[in-house]
């Protein structure tokens, strides 16, 4: 079965300048503060603010987020159909509350089978945050809501909303158009990740996740795409990502990939992705229990592939290299085994006590692989350690690094993303749970601190670079499906770069 990705979003966003309640469209959505007062910059004659005024006062609105009304008919506004969404307080709408009330708003929208609609909410002033803001924000949350993996429906619903405006203010336009374009861009590498992340694993193999990493050639002549097979790992010594691929049928891929915007000079910024298209366990099998959601095991590199199109897409001027080692890890008689002992490509021997314990393993490689392209900084993006939702549950990623300057970046661009990262600790304590009597060191490291051990045994083979580890074991996937997590903060610090 051949499935192709779609990029483009199922809802069609457009800006619209003048006068939103003259303009034809199923609904013209407005913002209500918990005051009945208008949360929204539109002007509406005495006629329509007297009516939408008496309809509140005879309705059970009360102006909370996620509360909303339909009015119908208003005199004076074009759309047949107003919907008054509750916005709360002024002094209360942060990014999180925002982020809520786009996702409501859509539900209302799809609920009443709307097919155009003209939203204000992008002009309600946000806590410390500018009207540029509030657009990009609004795109990416309702193309997420709207979200539908479609390809196995064998009568797939074609979605009920098709096409939102924003209304905006001729003074801003330029500006707010780059905005659009940037925003759709990112929301489409969102869509994208999850896709593949949902894809199921007999589709999304590590030759699947190859060619998808090829086709980002036909979007620049900037981009450079190498993949490496089983016969080439074994020259660069790859033993870590061959001994986790060798007990699956499927052939085992490391892809790189190139994109070179910026100046021959700059190094480039590397992007590492865990893609283990499937995780069984291997010879220390999982239980049935969740098993199936381990076609997402392969997140970490759904999101480096998925940013890598959003930059490239973006044109971005800068140097980017995105490695994914790609395999599956499957009980089988040429399985590895615990005790084992692998000579990794950087020369250090690892002990295995976890075949489960895979991701770390096949990371080890491409991180030392990153070293010949004297990267500024690297990246790696994992669902490594189901530990980390232990600390942190399902909200933020689990945030390592050896340079605490690339730490604070990439805190500062979850939060102006509102993609969050918590920074967690390495400390030689922590090291001392991952050595080996018979090897340099052990693939897990006892019951205790398991996000942080893992992060241990990642950082021996990062000594020659700035590095962090997102631990994404929690925020990428749940068993409602692939999350997107964390495309948005990796592509607000490719921003933040170019400031």
């Amino acid at each position: 079965m051949s499935i192709n990705i779609e990029q483009k979003l199922a809802v069609d966003f457009k800006l619209l300048e003048g006068d939103p309640t003259a303009k034809a469209s199923d609904c013209l959505v407005l913002g209500v503060w918990e005051s009945a007062k208008p949360a929204t910059t539109v002007k509406l004659s005495k006629q329509s603010s007297d009516f939408i005024q008496k309809c509140l006062k005879q309705s059970n609105m009360e102006g909370k987020i996620g509360q909303s009304v339909m009015l119908y008919h208003v005199p004076g506004i074009k759309a047949p159909v107003v919907l008054l969404m509750g916005c709360g307080k002024p002094s209360e709408l942060n990014d999180s509350h925002f982020k809520n009330l786009c996702v409501y708003t859509t539900k209302a929208l799809t609920a009443a089978r709307v097919k155009s609609a003209i939203c204000c909410l992008n002009q309600i002033d946000i806590k410390s945050r500018d009207m540029e803001w509030g657009l990009r924000f609004a795109v990416e949350s309702v193309s997420y809501e709207l979200y539908d993996f479609h390809y196995f429906k064998s009568k797939a619903e074609k979605p009920k909303l098709a096409e939102v405006y924003f209304a905006i203010q001729s003074k801003n336009k330029r500006k707010l158009e780059l905005v659009l374009e940037q925003s759709c861009v990112i929301a489409e590498a969102v869509q994208f990740a999850r896709d593949l992340g949902n894809m199921p694993a007999n589709i999304c193999t590590p030759s699947y996740l190859s060619k998808q990493a090829l086709s980002m050639k036909s979007l620049s002549k900037k981009v450079h795409v190498d993949i490496f097979d089983r016969e080439k790992l074994q020259e660069m010594g790859a033993n870590a990502i061959l001994a986790v691929a060798q007990g699956s049928h499927e052939p085992c891929q490391l892809v790189s990939m190139e994109y070179r915007g910026g100046k021959k000079s700059a190094a480039p910024i590397v992007l590492v992705g865990k893609g283990v298209c499937f995780d069984s366990g291997g010879l220390c099998i999982k239980g049935r229990d969740g098993m199936n959601l381990m076609r997402m095991d392969m997140c970490g590199a759904a999101t480096v592939i998925s940013v890598f199109y959003a930059a490239v897409k973006l044109a971005l001027p800068i140097n980017l290299v995105v490695v994914a080692p790609c395999v599956e890890n499957m009980p089988d008689g040429k399985a590895f085994r615990p005790g084992d002992i692998i000579k990794s490509m950087s020369g250090q021997t690892i002990e295995v006590l976890d075949t489960d314990a895979e991701g770390r393993l096949i990371l080890c490689d491409a991180l030392t692989y990153c070293e010949r392209f004297n990267p500024d900084c690297v990246i790696d993006v994992a669902t490594l350690t189901g530990a980390v939702m232990v600390a942190l549950g399902q909200h933020l990623t689990g945030l390592y690094a050896n340079h605490d300057p690339l730490a604070n970046e990439l805190l500062k661009a979850g939060k102006a993303s509102n993609d969050p990262a918590w920074h967690m600790p390495i400390t030689e304590e922590f090291q001392k749970q991952i050595d080996s009597k018979i090897a340099d060191m052990a693939n897990l490291g006892g019951p205790y601190g398991g996000s942080v051990t893992a992060a241990c045994f990642l950082a021996r083979f990062t000594k020659k670079y700035h590095w962090a580890h997102l631990d994404v074991a929690g925020t990428a996937m749940a068993k409602e499906g692939a999350k997107g997590r964390p495309v948005n903060l990796l592509i607000e610090f490719l921003l933040g770069r170019l400031a």
